[in-house]
């Protein structure tokens, strides 16, 4: 019974090759860009993450500030569970930095102006980067602080950009999910109107529903499995091209995937494939069928 249901699930498959090659490249490219989308979202949320645990806050100091109360500030931030470390940077290491900034040697600036004007600072790094606005305006209420430093507007950007990426990820790959089951669907009631002569005759005779629709749901999954077949491929080597083409125009853009995560995201393109194709064939199918019947 199973043979014959496949047999003739293939036999119309290759009866219509036209309508069957459309399925299954626009099928791929669909599936494609949700495998593709998933990729690029977690590589996001990975980049954006990293990227913002890099944010700091660095805090001057007041003139009055040594040694000993810089210390001591610095262990007092460290205890607050907002902060997650604390640098200290000595007068002379602020001159050294600036003096690599300038492409000068920090003798030379000490020589020209004849002391070192700045002030000990703290780098402070917040435990969760997305509260570093509450942790500055927290920090600035020391005494012993002078200014903090903290960029609020190239962060709140950075942060809204990031979301807006997740956002669009996954509005791309909705919209590919939407493309992939109309097709399916319109394929497969295509193929049952083709033969609704057929489907009345086995009617009439007493076959069960089943029995009917079970060609128009392996019809589905063959295209579902094809086309995620070849959209797996597809993600595979088209991101470790994509990795090296960013990594060749912005160095400082990781977007790296993990192994094991990377192959979870190829499994699940590929069981898209399958489950998009069985769900859609026979919702299609039984909705169509009933149609005929009435």
């Amino acid at each position: 019974m199973l043979s014959r249901e496949f047999g003739w699930a293939f036999r119309s498959i290759g009866r219509a090759f036209g309508r069957t090659l459309s399925a299954i490249i626009v099928m791929s490219v669909t599936i494609f860009l949700v495998g593709s989308t998933l990729l690029l979202g977690i590589a996001g949320t990975t980049f954006g993450k990293t990227a913002k645990e890099r944010f700091t806050i660095p805090v001057q100091l007041s003139q009055e500030a040594d040694e000993t109360s810089a210390n001591n500030l610095a262990i007092e931030l460290e205890e607050l569970s907002s902060v997650k470390s604390v640098e200290i940077n000595s007068p002379d290491s602020v001159m050294e930095e600036l003096g690599e900034y300038l492409g000068l040697s920090s003798g030379e600036i000490l020589s020209s102006i004849g002391y070192n004007p700045l002030q000990w600072e703290l780098v402070v790094t917040p435990e969760e980067p997305d509260n570093i606005k509450d942790l500055a305006e927290e920090i600035s209420r020391y005494t012993m602080v002078d200014k903090v430093v903290y960029e609020e507007e190239v962060v709140d950007k950075f942060v809204a950009l990031f979301s807006l990426f997740r956002w669009i990820a996954l509005g791309l790959a909705l919209l590919a999910i939407m493309v992939t089951a109309v097709v399916i669907s319109s394929t497969i009631i295509l193929s049952i109107s083709t033969r609704k002569e057929e489907i009345e005759v086995m009617s009439l005779v007493g076959a069960p529903p089943s029995v009917i629709m079970s060609p128009y749901i392996i019809e589905g999954i063959f295209y579902g499995l094809i086309g995620g077949g070849l959209a797996t491929v597809a993600v595979w080597w088209g991101w470790s091209k994509f990795q090296v083409i960013i990594k060749s125009m912005l160095p400082w853009f990781n977007i790296n995937v993990d192994k094991p995560t990377f192959i979870i995201v190829l499994c699940s393109t590929l069981l898209f494939g399958f489950l998009i194709g069985l769900i859609t064939s026979w919702k299609a199918s039984s909705t169509h069928l009933k149609r005929i019947s009435a």
